[in-house]
C-alpha cells in the first residue's frame, strides 16, 4: 500500500482547481499495479514424487515452476514419501514434511506458516495433507484455498477412501474451498455431488510442458505397443495385455511386435508378468519400471501406438505425451480426453480386450 500514490483533499474546495497536487501528474502506478498482481501461492499435495506418483505430481511440478517463471513467490508443501532426494522445480520451494509410511501423513503440517501466503492450492481431494492444510474443523485462519481434485472425486476414489459414510469428513473441504477447478467437463458433476457450487468451478485441462518434446529426432519403423502409467488395477492394463494375447493368437503382424508396460509399480507388476505368461506371451511382453525424460520421450517416439485401456481416467497426460510425440493413441471410453480427442489422434474404443485388439 505504500506504493500507492494518495491525493490528498484539496485545501479550498470552492477554487474548482482540477490540477494535481505538486508532483503527482508524473507518477507511474503501471509497475505499482504490476507488483500487486504477483502473489504468493502454497501448493499443498500429499506426493511430489516424478518417478513414483502420478499425473497430479507432475501438473503441480510444472504448474508451480512456471508461476515461479512469472515471478510469483511459490512454495509446496508435501510428504517425503519417495521423494526425499529429488530435485525441486526451479524457482520454487518446496518443504518436505515427514510421514508415516504408504498413508503419507505428515502431522508437521499442522504446525505449518500458511499465514503469510496470498492463496493455497490444493491437489487431490481426499487426502490426510489437505485435512490438516485447511485446519478442518478446528481453524478457520487458513488462507482462501483452490481445490483440484485431479479425478479423485469419482465413485471409485470414494469406495477407497472410506466410502459414503466417511464423506462427510473430505466435504469439510468442499465446504471451506473459495474456488474448484476440474481437469474435464465430467468432473464439474462430481464436484456439485460433493456440495461444490457449480457457479464456483472452472474447466482448466492439465498440460505438458511442450519444451521437453522440441527437436525430436524422425520417428523409428518399431512395432512395439506401449502403456505409460502407474501400474494400479484401475489402469485396465490386464485387459490390453488380453488384447495382445488375442493379437499374438490371429497371426497378426510379423510375430516380432512387442507390448511394453512402462511406469512405477503400485503392486500390479507381478500379477501382469503371470498374467502374460498364462497367455503365452511373456516372452513379448515387457513390464518395464518407470521411464523418466529423454529415455521416455525416446521409448515414446519408437512406439507404434499408446494405449490407454483405464476404467477410470480423468484426463491422461501420457496421451498428451505421446501425441507430442507425433504417436497415435488409443483409449477406452472412460477416458475422459476421449470426449475431445480429435480423429486424426487416435482411437475411443468400448472397453473390452476385442475392441482394443482390433484397434491396435
Amino acid at each position: 500500500n505504500t506504493e500507492y500514490a494518495v491525493v490528498p483533499e484539496p485545501e479550498n474546495e470552492d477554487t474548482g482547481s482540477e490540477e494535481l497536487p505538486k508532483g503527482i501528474e508524473n507518477v507511474d502506478i503501471t509497475d505499482t499495479y504490476h507488483k500487486i498482481d504477483l502473489m504468493r501461492i502454497c501448493h499443498v499435495i500429499d506426493q511430489l514424487s516424478q518417478k513414483s506418483a502420478g499425473g497430479s505430481a507432475r501438473v503441480c511440478y510444472l504448474l508451480s515452476r512456471e508461476q515461479a517463471k512469472q515471478g510469483h513467490t511459490v512454495t509446496i508443501y508435501t510428504s517425503t514419501f519417495l521423494s526425499k532426494d529429488e530435485p525441486n522445480p526451479e524457482g520454487v520451494t518446496v518443504t518436505r514434511y515427514p510421514c508415516f509410511g504408504t498413508l503419507r501423513i505428515p502431522p508437521g503440517v499442522l504446525f505449518a506458516d500458511f499465514m503469510h501466503f496470498d492463496v493455497c492450492h490444493f491437489h487431490n481431494y481426499r487426502t490426510a495433507i489437505n485435512l490438516l492444510a485447511a485446519g478442518v474443523p478446528w481453524n478457520t485462519s487458513t488462507p482462501p484455498f483452490v481445490l483440484q481434485p485431479h479425478g479423485s472425486c469419482n465413485h471409485i476414489a470414494t469406495a477407497s477412501r472410506g466410502g459414503r459414510a466417511f464423506n462427510w469428513v473430505w466435504q469439510s473441504l468442499i465446504r471451506r474451498a473459495a474456488w474448484f477447478i476440474a481437469d474435464a467437463p465430467n468432473e464439474v458433476d462430481q464436484l456439485a455431488e460433493e456440495e461444490a457450487p457449480r457457479e464456483h468451478i472452472s474447466v482448466i485441462p492439465v498440460g505438458i510442458a511442450l519444451n521437453e518434446f522440441a527437436n525430436l529426432p524422425p520417428r523409428t519403423a518399431m512395432r512395439s505397443v506401449m502403456f505409460l502409467g502407474r501400474l494400479h488395477p484401475i489402469k485396465g492394463i490386464d485387459l490390453l495385455i488380453r488384447a495382445f494375447s488375442m493379437l499374438n493368437e490371429s497371426g497378426f503382424g510379423t510375430g516380432m511386435e512387442q507390448l511394453w508396460i512402462v511406469g512405477p509399480d503400485e503392486g500390479e507388476g507381478s500379477a501382469l508378468r503371470r498374467l502374460a505368461d498364462d497367455l503365452k506371451v511373456g516372452h513379448r511382453v515387457f513390464v518395464q519400471g518407470g521411464m523418466y525424460g529423454a529415455e521416455k520421450v525416446g521409448m515414446l517416439q519408437d512406439a507404434a501406438v499408446l494405449v490407454g485401456m483405464s476404467r477410470y481416467e480423468a484426463w491422461g497426460l501420457s496421451f498428451l505425451e505421446a501425441l507430442a510425440c507425433g504417436t497415435p493413441v488409443i483409449m477406452s471410453e472412460h477416458c475422459q480426453m476421449g470426449k475431445v480427442l480429435p480423429d486424426f489422434c487416435g482411437m475411443v474404443i468400448p472397453f473390452d480386450a476385442e475392441s482394443c485388439a482390433k484397434a491396435i
